[in-house]
């Protein structure tokens, strides 16, 4: 029986930044170029929020899993 191979390494976690409040639907149709969205992926509602770089995804610091202290520098 041949070896299984190991498993490949987890990704690394997404890097962040922050995003304050939320905009309206009309603010939104005008800056086509941030694809953030525009509440919290978690809990739905808007705030200080931080927006991943790698998706469209934005969370709030206690909502981000693993729970972040403190906004990334």
């Amino acid at each position: 029986m041949d070896p299984t191979p190991p498993p490949p390494p987890p990704p690394p976690p997404p890097t962040v930044s922050k995003r304050s409040g939320s905009r309206s639907r009309s603010q939104a149709a005008l800056d086509q170029s941030d694809p953030s969205e525009d509440w919290c992926a978690v809990c739905k509602n808007g705030g200080n929020l931080l927006c991943c770089d790698g998706c469209p995804k934005v969370f709030h610091l206690n909502c981000y899993v693993p729970i972040l202290k403190c906004f990334p520098r």
